[in-house]
């Protein structure tokens, strides 16, 4: 079996998501693979399958995936590349003018352009050096640690958040009031993010009393009210004495001690994760709802909670959900402004020791916008790139869009059919109303962005995602 087939077919044809699958079917811990970024995993997983002697196993996983590679794993078809990796070392990187055709027929042979492509980058010189212009491929600057953008989960290290200070602001100064609130936006703008920093790593003024809890309704721990009453008061006293904290005995004890600590004029905050699952009858319901909300109203208690689309939907459904939901005021959650972006995209490269020039940044941002999740995403992509030696602008493009495809289609799926059909649509100051009048809902949910009286698709990617989808 060629291993530089293997690797150029792992690292050109398969998004971040494909790989991870392709390991779970060879039953294979993609997380313990060793290697910093994507392309060190995939050589590791390589190396390993070979040592066990599961090399040909690799192969017949990919080509059932992938059909139309079935031909460059045939021994006579190969002889050209192994003459090439005879005579060479090279680091092989995303490929970005090779387009996989989709038809059968095309899926049977091999477009001159396809093989002069493959023939290109198999014969890079490892030793170019990387431009500051965006466009050469590169030595690869040794990183001080891993890969530090997340692609999957909330941020919780301090030094990963960034922006999001008017919204901070506007948290705070609900608390002085004794305002409850939910933070809304479509999934991966960043809700539970700013919830779990609200809760840990936000410093009240010192004339301020503030204690808050996070709690996280999607652990499975955290099933029942008496879980959920002793998780807050352990994070509540835990803030106040280095005792044990005490234990609600019911529901009527948990509210004595929320009105002691109100007495003692703390203002006692409670940060909810998937506040959905409150909804579930046969765990929460109605009763616990009516608990929260009556403390709510009577100003002993201070609610913050993330929802997306589908759990605001899921409170107005229901009576008492909707009674509920109405007690917090909503705050919307949109793009990062401007200079968060090209930190969250800047700085956790150069804590790694790595340096990323001005304009592939700016050639990153372009591409992926001023999203949360999408920074991470690209951030990720040019991370592996620079330090891997393999930096190209088309290349991360195209890594970038094989890996937000996926995220994109949650988006899209969040989205109601008239607001699907607007962005389908040329964006335009003189498209029909009944297109139009959903720009402004658009915006605010992040996926378009206004300039002067006109919009736009919040990215570059995402335009040219929408445009594959509308044609």
């Amino acid at each position: 079996m060629e291993h530089r087939q293997l690797l150029l077919d792992l690292q050109t044809s398969f998004d971040d998501l494909e790989l991870r699958q392709l390991c779970a079917s060879l039953q294979v811990p993609y997380e313990e693979l060793p290697g910093y970024g994507r392309g060190e995993k995939v050589q590791s997983l390589i190396a390993g399958l070979e040592e066990q002697g599961r090399l040909d196993q690799l192969g017949e996983a990919v080509v059932a995936v992938r059909p139309h590679l079935a031909r460059y794993y045939q021994r006579d078809d190969l002889n050209w590349l192994d003459e090439i990796a005879s005579t060479m070392a090279v680091s092989i990187g995303e490929l970005p003018t090779l387009k996989w055709a989709s038809s059968a027929a095309a899926q049977d042979s091999s477009s001159a352009d396809e093989v002069d492509a493959r023939e290109q980058l198999l014969g890079q010189m490892p030793t170019m050096r990387w431009k500051d212009d965006g466009e050469g491929s590169g030595e690869g600057q040794a990183p001080t640690g891993p890969n530090p953008f997340l692609t999957e989960t909330i941020v919780k290290e301090p030094e990963m958040f960034f922006g999001r200070a008017e919204e901070l602001g506007s948290l705070l100064a609900g608390v002085k009031r004794r305002q409850s609130w939910v933070i809304t936006g479509l999934k991966g703008i960043g809700k539970s993010t700013l919830l779990y920093q609200f809760a840990r790593h936000i410093s009240s003024p010192a004339d301020e009393k503030l204690l808050s809890a996070y709690i996280d309704l999607s652990d499975p721990a955290l099933d029942s009210p008496a879980a959920v009453h002793n998780a807050a008061l352990k994070q509540w006293y835990g803030a106040l004495i280095d005792a044990p904290a005490p234990e609600a005995a019911d529901a009527a004890d948990f509210a004595r001690q929320i009105r002691t600590l109100h007495t003692a004029e703390f203002k006692v905050i409670l940060c909810l994760e998937a506040p959905q699952k409150l909804l579930n009858p046969g765990k929460f319901g109605k009763a616990f709802l009516g608990q929260l909300g009556g403390m709510i109203q009577e100003g002993k208690l201070i609610l913050a909670a993330a929802a997306d689309p589908a759990a605001a939907d899921s409170f107005n459904r229901d009576p008492a959900g909707a009674e509920f939901i109405s007690l917090l005021k909503p705050l919307p959650l949109g793009l990062l402004d401007a200079a968060a972006a090209e930190s969250l995209l800047v700085a956790p490269t150069a804590s790694r020791g790595v340096l990323l020039s001005a304009q592939a940044a700016a050639d990153g941002l372009r591409y992926c916008g001023r999203h949360p999740q999408f920074l991470q995403l690209m951030g990720c992509v040019l991370f592996d790139n620079i330090t891997q030696g393999t930096y190209n602008r088309a290349r991360c493009q195209r890594s970038f869009q094989l890996m937000a495809a996926v995220y994109w289609e949650e988006l899209w799926q969040q989205l109601s059919p008239p607001q699907r059909q607007s962005l389908l649509s040329p964006i335009s100051r003189n498209a029909p109303l009944v297109l139009a009048r959903h720009y402004p809902a658009l915006a605010e949910l992040g996926l378009l962005v206004a300039e002067g009286q006109n919009f736009k698709r919040f990215s570059r990617g995402f335009d040219l995602w929408i445009g594959e989808r509308s044609g």
